[in-house]
Order: structure tokens, then C-alpha cells, then sequence
């Protein structure tokens, strides 16, 4: 029988997969009342997750208006795709290079979350916890915003097979130069990334 604790910690979960999916734009104000009728939860415990989501950079909160998708800039986006790759470089240079997909991985229907997944691989090649916790974080911001945003000037599964073919190479420098050139990528298009941000929203 599941405690109390597990219960919370699924809701929160749930809740967090729900307002990082796509489907809430930057800028745009958590529904509460439509959160508690969609969990068939009370006020207070999707407030206590608003908060917790808050207390992780993901939610932002102003005082008596409620919870808010923090707004998306290029300033802010190009700090998480700078940190994003200055990880995965790192739990590169420290790691092994990982022979298997992700089972996740699905190439005939390879989105900006195939991309995620590739990431997560790497950094759990490394060994190192930091990395990957540090990966998981800045994977939650961007996340939504990659979501939100399916730019189409980028050809991602084609990305996707680049990165898996270098995967496959016993030299780390090739997987290297990909990583750059996919960052290189999108650090170039940030403004056009901000702007679909707001026009989009994920199906």
C-alpha cells in the first residue's frame, strides 16, 4: 500500500510533468482551480507543489496574482543552453562513451526529448551524480521551452543520428564536435527559439 509520502511525491510528479510539457507558455498563469479538478486534489496540495516548483527556478510566484511560467528571453535562454552543454562537455571529458541508445529513443519519431535522452546518456556514462543532477535541472528548464517551441528550422532527427553514429566511435571527439555544432545551432537562433516560444504550443 503506497504511504502518504510516495502519494505526495507522485502527485508532484504528475504536476510537474503536466506544467512542464508545453502546453503552458512563458508568461502564462497556472490554473489552479483547473489542476485541483484535473488531480481531484484539494487547494493545498497543488499550492504546496506551485511553491516546491517555485523553490526550483521552474514556477515563479507573485504576491497575490498567483503562479506564472517564468518569461523566456535570450539572455536566459542562452545562460541554459551554455550551462546545458558545459555539463554534458564535462561528463564527456570525465566519462566513458556510451554504447546504447536510450530505449526511449524512437528515430522515426525523433524529437527535442530524443535529444534529452541522448544527453542523460552521457552524463550517466560519466559516473558522476553531480553531473547528472546538475543535467536534470537545466533539462527541466529547457525542457518546456523545447517543447513549447518545436522551431522547425532545426532537422532533429538528422541531429539525432549524428550524434548517435558519433555514440558509436571509440574516439570522444567526434561526439565532441557534434555536441558543439548542435549548440552552435541553437545559441544562433535564440532569438527565433524566444519567439516561436510564445506563438506555439506543444500538440
Amino acid at each position: 500500500m503506497p504511504t502518504q509520502d510516495s502519494v505526495v511525491e507522485t502527485l508532484y510528479l504528475e504536476v510537474k510533468r503536466e506544467l512542464l510539457s508545453g502546453r503552458v507558455l512563458p508568461g502564462e498563469r497556472i490554473n489552479i482551480k483547473a489542476l485541483c479538478e484535473q488531480y481531484h486534489v484539494s487547494k493545498s496540495p497543488i499550492r504546496n507543489i506551485l511553491n516546491r516548483l517555485v523553490g526550483e527556478g521552474l514556477l515563479a510566484a507573485q504576491a497575490h496574482d498567483g503562479f506564472y511560467r517564468p518569461r523566456v528571453t535570450v539572455q536566459s535562454l542562452r545562460e541554459l543552453y551554455n550551462w546545458e552543454q558545459d555539463i554534458v562537455l564535462l561528463a564527456l571529458r570525465d566519462g566513458a562513451i556510451p554504447s546504447a541508445p536510450p530505449p526511449e529513443l524512437a528515430l522515426d519519431n525523433a524529437t527535442e526529448d530524443s535529444i534529452e535522452a541522448v544527453l542523460r546518456l552521457i552524463a550517466e556514462g560519466s559516473g558522476n551524480s553531480v553531473y547528472r543532477t546538475a543535467l536534470a535541472q537545466v533539462s527541466a528548464h529547457l525542457g518546456a521551452i523545447r517543447r513549447s517551441s518545436p522551431f522547425q528550422a532545426f532537422d532533429v532527427e538528422a541531429e539525432i543520428n549524428s550524434l548517435l553514429e558519433a555514440l558509436k566511435e571509440p574516439n570522444p571527439d567526434a561526439l565532441r564536435r557534434r555536441l558543439k555544432r548542435y549548440y552552435h545551432r541553437r545559441l544562433s537562433r535564440l532569438s527565433d527559439i524566444v519567439a516561436e516560444a510564445y506563438r506555439c504550443r506543444a500538440q
